[in-house]
């Protein structure tokens, strides 16, 4: 059908890649794991957590590595320097 060559133009798909990111923590409830922080110049409320992250060594103005996938984001873990 003619109509299908319009799908891609009309309904771009979104890159699947993953990208890291720093991220800086504004609030965090260690117990809930509810959340707020910056990327870049972008605030995001309650992003999801990636497992391994320990929710009682975050606090608020710890540097956070985020990895993206698609327009999804996720916390993966505090960002430590020796």
């Amino acid at each position: 059908m003619r109509s299908d060559d319009l799908v891609p133009i009309l309904v771009p798909e979104l890159p699947r890649t993953c990208t890291l990111s720093q991220g800086v923590i504004g609030s965090w409830n260690s117990t809930t794991g509810a959340n707020s922080l910056s990327v870049g110049n972008a605030g995001y409320d309650d992003m999801p957590i990636i497992g391994g992250a320990n929710l009682s060594d975050i606090s608020p103005g710890d540097q956070v590595i985020v990895i993206s996938y698609g327009n999804q984001r996720f916390i993966l873990g505090r960002l430590i320097q020796p």
